[in-house]
């Protein structure tokens, strides 16, 4: 594991490519909110976050622990779940963490492939599949979104 410097923000995700990001709000099929690590220390949830890519044999490809304003910055490589070959089976993720508790995170799969067509679960948003990846990564380490359920409305859209 090298130590680099990481960018201290990086861009929203491309239209029509599987990512899901914090900073695509524009895009709601490739945003998904901060999460909250709080009240854990960040250098606690630091090594938390290490030791789950690890158990989701991720590849970790730099880590950045003197970042600006204190944050803590991860990229790697975490193997998804689909794709026929395993060298483009995979997700390259960047998450800081910010020292007021904050996790802001963005997962761009190497090969695009189609969203699925449509949701069917209440709370469901069709996206890109490291969206669940993501989500599952996120309860994995027990960790909460940052929004409020007033903010959650399932809208059912139908295709013609």
């Amino acid at each position: 594991m090298s130590q680099s410097p990481a960018s201290s923000s990086w861009a929203a995700c491309r239209p029509s490519t599987s990512c899901v990001s914090t900073n695509s709000f524009m895009s709601p099929a490739q945003y998904l909110p901060p999460w909250s690590f709080a009240p854990t220390q960040q250098e606690t949830a630091f090594r938390n976050l290490l030791g789950q890519l690890e158990e989701l044999h991720a590849t970790v490809l730099s880590t950045n622990t003197a970042g600006a304003d204190g944050e803590l910055d991860v990229l790697a490589q975490l193997p998804s779940s689909r794709g026929s070959s395993r060298s483009s089976s995979y997700d390259t993720v960047q998450i800081k963490l910010r020292a007021d508790g904050v996790a802001l995170f963005k997962s761009e799969a190497a090969r695009n492939t189609p969203d699925p067509p449509f949701c069917l679960t209440p709370g469901c948003i069709s996206g890109p599949g490291n969206r669940q990846r993501m989500e599952r990564l996120r309860d994995a380490l027990g960790w909460t979104v940052l929004e409020t359920d007033e903010d959650k409305q399932w809208v059912q859209i139908l295709l013609h």
